[in-house]
C-alpha cells in the first residue's frame, strides 16, 4: 500500500486550534492507517482507491471535511488564457492517443513542495497509471516553455537533453542506454515512431511516457508549473490531471485551463473539474448502517465527506462527487462516505437475532488432511496472491492466454493485479525464481483457487507442488504425486503423453495426470525458457491437480 509522509508543522499550521494529537487521532477515521511517526512527520498508508490521498493536500483537505471546518463540493475556479494551448497530431492515435494538461502559476516552488509534487507523481505512476502503462505524467517550469504546444509522433533518431543527462541523447538511445529508458520502453515496443510535445520554439519538452527535457526541470526558483499527462485511458488522464489541479489551487497557485486542439478540429479545455452525480435512498443508507438517521443528519455527514448535497430531496440523497475522486460511483460508495461523515463511533454494533454458531466446512477439514500429508513428505507451504499479472501469469511461462476463458480486471487501480489467476503454477515457479540466493533443494506447494470462464464452475481448488534442486527431474515429482494420492486418499494415479505440448513444461517430459479415468492435471519437468525467465538455474519439476472430484467425493463419503 501507499504511503505518504505528513509534515507535522503542516498540520499545525492548516488546523491551529486544535492540538496535534487531536489531528492525528481523526486520520485513521477517514480511512488512512498510521504506519509511524517521528518528530517531524507522521506516515500515513492510504488505499489506492483514494488517489487523491497520494499528497498531504489531498490529506488534510478530506480531513477539514470530516472536522466540520470545510464541508460540501470543493469549489475550483479554473482560469482561462488562450495562450495555453496543444496542438494535437493525428499521429499519436496508434501511440499514446490523450493528453491532459494544466497550468498553475503565480507562486514560486520551494524545495518541499517539488519534493512532495514528485513523490505524488510516483504514486500515481505505481498506483493508477500501472507503471505508466495507463497514463504518465510529467511536471515542468512554466517559465521555460514557449506556448502553443505540439504533440505528435516523431522519428527515433530525433533528439534532445533529458532529465538528469549532461548531453543530448536521441529517442533510441534513450530507451536503450538510460536506465529510465529500459525500464519503460516496453510500453512502446510496438512503435515505429515516438510520441512527443513540443513548445513553439521546437523545443522538446518530453518523451512520454520515459522522460521529461532536461530544460524544464523543476527548481526552486520556478515560478510556475505546467503539468501533462499522457495516457491510454482517458477516464485515467482526467483522473489524474483532476487530482493535480486540486491539489495546485489548494496550495495557492492560480491553476489555468489548456485548451486541447484535436487533429479534425474539435476543441476541448483540461482539467475538466465538473463533478459527477451519485443518489441513494435515505432508506437503503440507515439499512445498511443498521441506524435511524435523520435526513439533516445523513445530509450534514456526506457534506463532511466533500460532497455535494443541494439537490437531496425528501426521499433520496442526490450528492455531486468532485472530479478527484474516483471511488464514489455507486450506491454502497455513496454510503459508505456517509457512514465516514457520520462518525464511527455514531454506529452501534448489534448481535444477530438468528444463531450464527457455525462448523468446519467439509473442503476445509479436507484441504487440512492435504497439508498434513504433504508438510510431511517434507514441502512447505506458501500462499500467492488470486490476483496477478497477465505477464507473471502466461507469457513469463511461455504461455498465450485464451482470452475467452481468462477473468480480465478492467480498469484495475493496482499496478500488477489485472487478472484472475487461472492456474497456481506460474506464482509458484515465481516464488522459487525469488529466492535462488537460498539453499536447495526448495520444495514447496500451494493449494488455492483459479478462475476459468465456463458454463458450469467458474471457480476450483487446485493443488501444485513444485521442486527445484540439481537431480529435479521427471521421476522425483512423480513419485511425490503417487506417495501424496496414496496416503491422502488411498488412490493411484496414471500419466499419459499429453494430447499437446504445454509452454510451461519440456517437450518429451510432461504428461497428463489421469486420475479414475478422468484428467485432472499435469505433471512435468518446467522448460527451459520459464526457468530462464525466473533466473532459476537449477532443474525444475512440478505438477498441478484439479482437487475437484477429490473434494466432491470426500464430501459424499462425509
Amino acid at each position: 500500500m501507499p504511503i505518504v509522509e505528513v509534515p507535522l508543522t503542516f498540520l499545525t499550521e492548516s488546523f491551529p486550534k486544535r492540538s496535534l494529537e487531536d489531528i492525528i487521532s481523526s486520520l485513521p477515521l477517514i480511512g488512512l492507517d498510521i504506519e509511524g511517526r517521528n518528530d517531524r512527520f507522521v506516515r500515513l498508508e492510504y488505499n489506492p482507491n483514494r488517489p487523491d490521498f497520494s499528497s498531504y493536500i489531498g490529506i488534510v483537505r478530506a480531513l477539514k471535511g470530516y472536522l466540520g471546518l470545510e464541508t460540501g463540493l470543493p469549489e475550483y475556479r479554473i482560469s482561462n488564457d488562450k495562450r495555453f494551448r496543444i496542438e494535437i497530431s493525428g499521429s499519436v492515435k496508434s501511440i499514446r492517443p490523450y493528453i491532459r494538461a494544466l497550468v498553475a502559476k503565480d507562486r514560486r516552488l520551494d524545495n518541499d513542495l517539488i519534493t512532495m509534487l514528485i513523490e505524488m507523481q510516483e504514486d500515481l505512476h505505481t498506483g493508477i497509471c500501472n507503471k505508466r502503462k495507463f497514463a504518465s505524467i510529467g511536471l515542468h517550469n512554466l517559465e521555460t516553455m514557449r506556448f502553443p504546444l505540439s504533440y505528435s509522433a516523431s522519428s527515433p533518431d530525433v533528439s534532445f537533453v533529458p532529465l538528469d543527462s549532461s548531453r543530448a541523447l536521441s529517442l533510441n538511445e534513450i530507451l536503450s542506454s538510460t536506465d529510465v529508458g529500459k525500464k519503460y520502453s516496453y510500453l512502446l515496443s510496438k512503435s515505429k515512431e515516438f510520441p512527443i510535445l513540443l513548445d513553439a520554439e521546437k523545443q522538446i519538452v518530453s518523451f512520454p511516457p520515459i522522460v521529461n527535457s532536461k530544460f524544464t526541470r523543476l527548481d526552486n526558483l520556478s515560478n510556475g508549473i505546467f503539468v501533462d499527462v499522457t495516457a491510454t485511458d482517458p477516464r485515467v488522464a482526467d483522473l489524474i490531471s483532476a487530482i493535480y489541479a486540486a491539489t495546485l489551487y489548494d496550495m495557492n497557485f492560480q491553476v489555468c485551463h489548456v485548451i486541447l486542439s484535436e487533429a479534425e478540429g474539435s476543441l476541448s479545455k483540461s482539467p475538466d473539474m465538473s463533478p459527477l452525480s451519485v443518489s441513494a435512498s435515505y432508506t437503503e443508507i440507515n439499512r445498511c448502517l443498521g441506524g435511524k438517521f435523520s435526513r439533516e443528519e445523513i445530509v450534514r455527514a456526506a457534506a463532511r465527506s466533500r460532497l455535494g448535497t443541494k439537490n437531496s430531496g425528501h426521499g433520496t440523497l442526490t450528492c455531486t462527487v468532485p472530479r478527484y475522486r474516483s471511488d464514489v460511483r455507486q450506491v454502497r460508495d455513496l454510503i459508505e462516505e456517509v457512514m465516514i461523515g457520520l462518525g464511527i463511533s455514531k454506529l452501534s454494533p448489534t448481535l444477530p437475532l438468528i444463531n450464527v454458531t457455525g462448523s468446519r466446512n467439509t473442503n476445509s477439514v479436507l484441504i487440512d488432511r492435504i497439508k498434513e500429508v504433504l508438510v510431511g513428505l517434507g514441502l512447505l507451504e506458501i500462499r500467492n496472491e488470486i490476483i496477478v499479472s497477465s505477464f507473471s501469469q502466461f507469457d513469463s511461462m511461455g504461455l498465450k492466454p485464451e482470452e475467452s476463458s481468462v477473468f480480465k480486471i478492467e480498469n484495475s487501480l493496482v499496478s500488477g493485479h489485472d487478472t484472475l489467476r487461472n492456474s497456481l503454477l506460474p506464482l509458484v515457479v515465481d516464488t522459487i525464481g525469488h529466492n535462488i540466493h537460498s539453499p536447495y533443494p526448495q520444495n514447496i506447494f500451494e493449494v488455492g483457487k483459479v478462475f476459468r470462464k465456463a458454463e458450469t464452475e467458474t471457480e476450483k481448488w487446485h493443488l501444485c507442488v513444485v521442486v527445484a534442486y540439481n537431480r529435479a527431474d521427471y521421476t522425483s515429482i512423480k513419485s511425490i504425486l503417487q506417495t501424496f494420492l496414496k496416503v491422502a486418499f488411498g488412490k493411484d494415479a496414471v500419466t499419459a503423453p499429453p494430447n499437446s505440448s504445454s509452454g510451461e513444461y519440456s517437450d518429451g517430459r510432461s504428461a497428463d495426470i489421469i486420475l479414475e479415468g478422468s484428467i485432472v492435471g499435469k505433471i512435468g519437468e518446467i522448460s527451459d525458457f520459464a526457468r530462464e525467465s525466473h533466473r532459476i538455474r537449477v532443474p525444475v519439476a512440478a505438477y498441478e491437480i484439479d482437487l475437484s472430484p477429490l473434494l466432491n467425493s470426500f464430501r459424499k463419503s462425509m
